[in-house]
């Protein structure tokens, strides 16, 4: 065998060993950032960590605590709900208000801005429709 078709072949197994590592470290960066982000009580699991850290928590502690951040999380998703209509009518009453003192030119500008925040908006109606009511124990 010619010397280059040996480099060649080291070459490609570093290449293949690469691209095979990053790929593994590719899905298990998706994979935790799943479970993380999945998770519907990860803002509670945050508070709690930060929390115990500051405060050195005793497990015992750290679980009241989860507990009663949780129970705070769901009452809150339960009032926004129930605000989200009236936070609606707010705005929409808002930007009525305002389109009126604008000039066509600068009322065309503001509807653009006003579509791209609404599909914003639109998510997070629709994030609160498909969420089922959260119990509170």
């Amino acid at each position: 065998m010619s010397p280059w078709k040996g480099r060649l072949a080291v070459t490609l197994v570093f290449l293949l060993g690469f691209i095979s590592g990053a790929a593994t470290a590719v899905l298990i960066v998706q994979r935790k950032e799943r479970e993380v982000f999945g998770s519907r009580d990860i803002i509670a699991r945050m508070t709690v960590y930060r929390l115990s850290k500051d405060l050195n928590l005793t497990p015992l502690q750290e679980k009241e605590v989860f507990d009663a951040v949780l129970e705070s999380r769901r009452e809150l998703l339960t009032l926004r709900k129930d605000l989200l209509p009236v936070f609606l009518g707010v705005l929409d009453r808002t930007t009525a208000r305002i389109s009126k003192v604008l000039d066509p030119k600068q009322k065309e500008k503001f509807d653009t801005i006003l579509k791209e925040r609404r599909r914003v908006l639109d998510g997070i109606v629709k994030e609160s429709e498909t969420r089922p009511s959260p119990a509170v124990p």
